[in-house]
């Protein structure tokens, strides 16, 4: 005997909330359920490099969030340095299961889109 189950995300997860946010966004950002609130990214400056700091979901080995930068909305390519958490990065604040992460998007010519890639096998 066999037997097979399979574990679909519910057709709204990726369809944003009056919030601007998916469910599946909010969990990747650390919320702790669909109605919660998230602790929004945060875009900054230094060095001529552009910073997105977000507070990412780590308690989940199936969640993968990853930095992507292209010229166009359509060819991603990974960071160069995907982003870890280090310690000089400020953790205070965050919910449990969660890291701050800041991705770098270096700056020059020509103007170069970032993104936040979040995939899960459900």
């Amino acid at each position: 005997a066999s037997r097979t189950v399979n574990v679909v995300m519910p057709p709204n997860a990726t369809v944003p909330g009056a919030d601007g946010y998916s469910p599946l966004v909010k969990y990747a950002f650390g919320a702790s359920g669909p109605d919660a609130a998230v602790i929004p990214p945060v875009t900054s400056t230094s060095g001529g490099n552009v910073l997105y700091t977000a507070i990412i979901r780590t308690n989940d080995p199936t969640l993968v969030v990853i930095g992507e930068y292209g010229n166009n909305l359509q060819d991603w390519l990974p960071l160069p340095l995907n982003p870890t958490c280090v310690p000089s990065v400020d953790q205070s604040g965050v919910p449990a299961g969660t890291q701050r992460r800041v991705f770098t998007l270096p700056g020059g010519d020509p103007a170069l889109f970032l993104r936040l890639s979040i995939t899960t096998p459900y």
